[in-house]
Parts: C-alpha cells; sequence; structure tokens
C-alpha cells in the first residue's frame, strides 16, 4: 500500500475521533504550532482495567489505550502531524504502587524514569496496562511525559492517566 493510500485510511478511519468515540480509548499523539508533543486523550478518564486474560500476568491488565499517531493536520483544534522522521517514546515519572505499566520488549514492569518507544510516525502501540493486585473500585494513576528522541519537538506537559480495576459480572458477586 502507498503512503498516500495509508494516510488516506488512516484518515478516513480517524475522521470522526473526536466525535462519539469515547469507547474508542486511545491516546492520539500530534504537535502544536509551536512543536511540542502533545496528546489527546479519547475516551473518558479513569480508563477501565478488566480482569486480565493474559496468562502470566493476574489481576487486572489491558492493552487499551494505545497511542496513535494524529493521522492527519486538524488546525481548528491546534493539533498537527508529527514530523515523519521524529521518533516519540514517553517517560514514567510516576505511579501508584499497585499500577504499572510493562516496558517496550514485554520483560518487566517499568521502573519510574525508563522510557517506553512508540516508534515513529504513522505508528499505533499498545502497551500492557498491569495491576496485579488492583482493588475494584479504586482509582490508580500514572504520570507520563512524551518525548521527541529525534530532538525536533520539545517535550509534552506531564499527562496522568487513571485507571480503575473492574471486575468481571461473575467475579462481582464473589465480593
Amino acid at each position: 500500500m502507498s503512503m498516500f493510500r495509508f494516510r488516506l485510511a488512516a484518515a478516513v478511519a480517524f475522521a470522526g475521533f473526536g466525535i462519539g468515540a469515547a469507547a474508542a480509548h486511545e491516546l492520539i499523539v500530534n504537535r502544536t504550532a509551536d512543536n511540542q508533543v502533545s496528546m489527546t486523550i479519547i475516551g473518558d478518564l479513569p480508563f477501565d482495567l478488566p480482569e486480565s486474560e493474559f496468562e502470566g500476568f493476574p489481576g487486572f491488565a489491558d492493552v487499551d489505550p494505545g497511542f496513535v499517531a494524529l493521522p492527519v493536520d486538524d488546525p481548528g483544534t491546534g493539533r498537527f502531524l508529527l514530523p515523519a522522521t521524529s521518533d516519540i517514546e514517553f517517560v514514567l515519572l510516576g505511579s501508584d504502587p499497585l499500577m504499572q505499566v510493562w516496558n517496550d520488549t514485554g520483560t518487566a514492569p517499568m521502573a519510574i524514569g525508563e522510557t517506553f518507544s512508540i516508534g515513529v510516525p504513522l505508528f499505533h502501540t499498545h502497551p500492557l496496562w498491569h495491576s496485579p493486585d488492583g482493588v475494584p473500585e479504586e482509582i490508580y494513576a500514572m504520570q507520563i511525559q512524551l518525548r521527541d528522541r529525534s530532538g525536533q519537538l520539545s517535550d509534552s506537559e506531564v499527562f496522568t492517566l487513571t485507571f480503575e480495576p473492574i471486575p468481571e459480572p461473575a467475579s462481582i458477586l464473589l465480593l
């Protein structure tokens, strides 16, 4: 598929991401007019963290939300495409003790100060968000900051992502 067709398909897929897409749970990464990395959270906070369906990851875990590069400029909202040669990552600045995100190789939970490579545009990357000992109806937070490893864009503001462990309906009866 040519890059034009890929971008066109992505643009069509995301054309209405601001309308009725609350269930999409994506983190749309873009740049501002001042060449700062930025992010729009699509979906309501806290993000639901369902019971884990991933072998070896007990408790609550999910791969949503994911990081997605903005596919088309949106000047009306001040969101613009990332440079094609940018290389985006996030740094984990803080996390509640019962909440973790796994590194970009999937080998271990990230430590504070560790980075996760999101990639070069157009990307669509889903980390594993995990709360092995989470308590249902409690809300857990993480602070992240986006950076451009190529140095073309300044660092984003700090974003706080919140997650709530949600047991399966049958499990609620056991509480």
